[in-house]
């Protein structure tokens, strides 16, 4: 029974602080346990700002991949240079899988690669000028000499041997 007549003393709850009437600031800290909490908030803190930091690296850079490999950088242009005997419809159709694609992503190696198989190209060079344009310089080869075959059609051919084009007549100059 609280608050009773029994001649027992009430309930009270009390909060303890830490204080007594000697040491009015409270009980007292080793100063080693205050530099090592110190040290510790020191040493979280600087890991939270460097992960922070590396955070917006990562993020600005993944933003900066997708915009770039977006079709906002599409190759819109094909600029194609030397191209003397070379059929031009060959020329399009090994550059056709490039045109339209992001100019980081696209395969510009397979675009050299097919314009090499093409019988007049020696070799191509295919650079990408940012943001929409990829210039191709292509470097044909020499026809030397002709020859008539069996089925009296006329072959012109390079120094390494190998035949450049089938013609139905003599050729004029080589």
């Amino acid at each position: 029974m609280i608050g009773g007549d029994d001649e027992l003393p009430d309930a009270t709850y009390a909060v303890q602080t830490g204080r007594t009437p000697e040491d009015p600031k409270g009980p007292r800290r080793s100063p080693l346990m205050r530099a090592r909490r110190i040290a510790v908030r020191h040493r979280n803190g600087g890991r939270i700002w460097w992960a922070a930091v590396l955070g917006i690296v990562v993020a600005v850079g993944a933003v900066a991949l997708v915009v770039l490999s977006s079709p906002l950088f599409a190759i819109g242009h094909v600029h194609v240079q030397g191209a003397v005997y070379t059929d031009s419809a060959d020329i399009a159709a090994a550059v056709k899988p490039v045109r339209g694609k992001p100019i980081l992503t696209a395969d510009l190696n397979g675009v050299r690669a097919r314009l090499e198989r093409l019988p007049w190209v020696k070799y191509a060079v295919v650079q990408m000028s940012f943001p929409h344009t990829v210039t191709i310089q292509i470097a044909e080869r020499v026809p030397v000499a002709a020859y008539l075959g069996t089925d009296n059609k006329w072959r012109a051919i390079d120094g390494d041997g190998r035949v450049l084009v089938i013609l139905d007549g003599q050729p004029v100059d080589y």
